[in-house]
């Protein structure tokens, strides 16, 4: 391979780069993936320091090495979407939000007397599914945060599920009282169930996966309530209320930083070289961004294949930053690898460093 010769004085330099994520895998309830980067240059070259150097990204926790020339992140790749108390308006009725993200304000409590007994519906959050083609089949997992005010009464709760059109209008209805939980309690507890969700592809990305939280009082207590607790950041994640374990496509941005630690201008780009069971991948996208430059998509699988296995030149800038983040769903289990090159070119030459990355998507 090429080097540049920056000074005079050699030292051979290596980069290894490890990052693991956690990849939602289907049916298998709790199951975790991970993504393998190995980076390491390919021969020695005459420099002082590593004119590129990597550092932590914000997607999940990152260790950096010594020289900051190799590094690990860890982050968690299992789709949640937790309820959250803000509106949004469809076909001229409120909804609440379906998030990705966790609780993030001081919570709401939705209540409902159970002087009679039968469901009661106590609120219908919705997730709009732009970007996304399909939800394949896997085991959800419900998490309910409840409970009732006196002790005679006998609830618990359950949801429906359905696909709402931006018109208001239900396009199609999935279930109806499923993910029935254990009984509720007179002190707030987290009540979890499974529910098997079948593959659905999607008609419009304009559309909302809904999801109807209900309470079903089966024994009624005049004047007393069953409250369910949503979008409280003071509880532990654990505690939320949400769903978990769901097929939706995966963004990590970022997962590393590529930081130019010359004075000098450079290029970048992401090559692929080879690949291995990349079939179960729906959708594998790496890409770099920055403040000013926008986004550069690198890499894309789609539906098992390759659609852009070069990436173009992408601007690195003296003492600049440049972000690698990506996305990925998969739509069952397994090991697929794609192995690239991450070149590193001075504008104006063919004089470049080529570095190699292996991702391992488990």
């Amino acid at each position: 391979m090429l080097g540049y010769e920056l000074t005079a004085r050699t030292a051979s330099r290596s980069i290894l780069l490890v990052a693991t994520i956690l990849i939602l895998l289907g049916s298998l309830g709790n199951a975790e993936a991970s993504v393998y980067y190995s980076l390491s240059k390919e021969s020695q070259t005459t420099i002082t320091s590593p004119p590129v150097i990597l550092q932590n990204g914000t997607a999940g926790t990152s260790i950096i090495y010594t020289n900051n020339t190799s590094t690990k992140v860890n982050t968690t790749a299992l789709q949640a979407l937790y309820a959250h108390q803000e509106l949004t308006v469809i076909g001229g009725l409120n909804y609440s939000f379906l998030k990705l993200n966790s609780a993030d304000s001081a919570g709401e409590t939705r209540s409902t007397e159970a002087d009679t007994t039968g469901r009661k519906i106590m609120g219908q959050w919705v997730y709009q599914l732009t970007g996304v083609s399909s939800i394949p089949a896997s085991t959800w997992t419900f998490y309910y945060r409840v409970n009732k005010t006196d002790s005679a009464i006998e609830a618990h709760c359950d949801v429906n599920i359905q696909i709402r059109m931006s018109d208001g209008t239900v396009r199609q209805t999935i279930a109806t009282d499923v993910a029935n939980s254990g009984a509720i309690t007179l002190s707030y507890s987290t009540l979890s169930v499974t529910y098997s969700w079948v593959d659905y592809t999607v008609v419009d990305e304009t559309d909302y996966l809904e999801i109807d939280f209900y309470i079903e009082v089966t024994t009624k207590k005049n004047n007393d309530y069953v409250n369910l607790r949503v979008d409280d950041s003071t509880l532990a994640e654990a505690n939320q209320t949400r769903v978990t374990d769901i097929y939706l496509p995966n963004t990590y941005d970022y997962v590393l930083r590529v930081n130019n630690t010359d004075t000098d201008s450079w290029k970048i780009r992401l090559k692929k070289y080879s690949n291995s069971s990349i079939g179960r991948l729906q959708n594998c996208t790496i890409y770099f961004h920055n403040a000013t430059d926008g986004t550069s998509s690198q890499l894309v699988i789609e539906n098992g294949s390759f659609i852009n296995e070069t990436g173009p030149w992408y601007d690195l800038g003296d003492s600049e930053t440049i972000y690698i983040a990506m996305t990925v769903q998969a739509n069952s289990t397994g090991t697929s690898y794609v192995y690239v090159h991450l070149e590193i070119r001075i504008p104006g030459t063919t004089t470049y460093l080529q570095y190699v990355i292996t991702f391992e998507i488990t």
